[in-house]
């Protein structure tokens, strides 16, 4: 049978360039092509594992600098998806959670990074910075002096994690010390800024904390907790129209939403504008139905507008959730006193009274820990009362330092597994640290 003609004329579509060209010359060509993606295909694969792995490290890099290690994690995330086992991102990754507190994650990514060969000297410095941060200074403090001298790059990351860890032990002297090295070299280094904002804050100074604030959003200008920090400053001032202004940056981060969120709110309280108040807290407790503050401010709302019962309503959830917070207990005291059910409301009044000299002595107790540092029972003293009477976050941190400073303290480890047996049902990292302080309790006190 002979083969079959080719036809002069071309039926492919227009555009394609063999057609009409003979087999066997087509055949060459197809094999060129064929070869020449199969390079090509190579090429890409070697570019996606490399350059953009190497950006996206460098703009998480970028984005550490300017204070924003949230940011810095989706840019790890995409350098990981392209390259899973590269050593030195997982380092980063380490850094970025210890940064953002992680100290869990910390402790697994910097694992990895060793498995993966990264070297050994770089992952002991950023386990000196991660005990620094979490307020381990009798371990970390030794080597402080040694990392400024040869920073290696890691100045900002050095001076972080000693300052944050010399505020979590309430050592503000050395904190403020460390500050100043740092700003004298990085005057408008975003995250040193901020620390020292929130230093300020602590001691009521709110003008040098706006000043810094500012500066922080003029050099970052999508900077949330700065944003957010600065609405909290104004507000203290009485000018919630100028917080008004700053918090649309917080709003937008779902880190800071909540809170700027509440901010807001009080922004439209202290203008006398209860309805926009009133439709923003139904909102926040849509989203949020375990909001604290959201249930307290509403209630304290209903409460100004004369409607108890819905007040108490609101507070009673308020207080399930928060049984020892001053504010609703008193919120709530009122609450009933208006509606006649004025032996409920002395039960709260009463405790109110107890909670508010407790914490007000426990905080006049600040002036004895700069005078004896070392006072282990002083600083468990003032934790125990701050987690007692609501402010669980000072006063972990106050307990944790009094461990930093005697490891083996037993009040210490005994309040710690007390309060994280009460909510070992909310994960298995509380239930872990329950069982921990348990057994450090009983056996540190043999």
């Amino acid at each position: 049978m002979p083969p079959p003609q080719i036809p002069l004329v071309s039926t492919s579509p227009p555009g394609i360039p063999d057609a009409g060209v003979p087999p066997q010359r087509r055949l060459v060509h197809w094999r060129r092509r064929i070869i020449g993606g199969l390079f090509c295909l190579v090429v890409l694969i070697g570019w996606l594992n490399g350059i953009p792995a190497s950006l996206f490290k460098l703009q998480a890099q970028r984005q550490l600098q300017r204070g924003l290690p949230y940011q810095a994690q989706p840019w790890l995330m995409w350098a990981k998806r392209l390259n899973g086992t590269d050593a030195e991102l997982e380092f980063l990754i380490a850094r970025t959670c210890r940064i953002q507190g992680d100290m869990n994650s910390t402790r697994s990514h910097l694992e990895r990074a060793w498995k993966l060969g990264y070297p050994v000297a770089k992952l002991e410095r950023e386990q000196t910075l991660a005990q620094a941060q979490s307020g381990q200074m009798q371990a970390a403090e030794p080597a402080l002096s040694a990392l400024l001298v040869d920073p290696r790059g890691d100045v900002t990351d050095i001076c972080e994690a000693f300052v944050t860890g010399y505020i979590r032990t309430y050592r503000l002297p050395q904190a403020e010390r460390l500050l100043g090295v740092w700003l004298a070299d990085l005057p408008r280094q975003p995250r040193a800024l901020i620390l020292r904002a929130k230093m300020q804050m602590e001691r009521f100074n709110w003008k040098p904390a706006e000043q810094d604030l500012r500066t922080v959003l003029v050099v970052v200008p999508e900077h949330a907790e700065a944003a957010n920090l600065l609405a909290e400053v104004l507000l203290k001032q009485k000018q919630p129209g100028a917080g008004l202004q700053v918090l649309p940056v917080a709003v937008k981060n779902p880190r800071t939403r909540l809170t700027a969120q509440l901010h807001e709110v009080e922004c439209y309280r202290i203008q006398a504008q209860e309805q926009s108040a009133r439709r923003l807290l139904q909102s926040i407790l849509r989203e949020n139905p375990d909001c604290i503050q959201a249930h307290l401010d509403l209630g304290s709302l209903e409460s100004d507008a004369g409607a108890f019962e819905l007040a108490v309503r609101e507070l009673e959830r308020a207080r399930e959730l928060a049984p020892n917070f001053p504010d609703v207990r008193y919120a709530l005291a009122v609450a009933l006193r208006g509606s006649g059910r004025d032996t409920e409301a002395k039960e709260h009044f009463d405790f109110v009274t107890k909670a508010r000299q407790a914490v007000a002595e426990a905080m006049n107790l600040r002036v004895k820990v700069e005078q004896k540092p070392t006072d282990a029972e002083l600083r468990c003293r003032i934790g125990t009362t701050l987690l007692d009477y609501g402010q669980t976050e000072r006063g972990l941190v106050w307990l944790q330092g009094a461990l930093d400073v005697n490891p083996s303290l037993v009040a210490a480890h005994e309040r710690l597994a007390q309060y994280y047996e009460s909510r070992a049902n909310q994960s298995d990292e509380l239930a872990k640290l329950a069982i921990e302080h348990r057994k450090l309790a009983s056996t540190s006190g043999r």
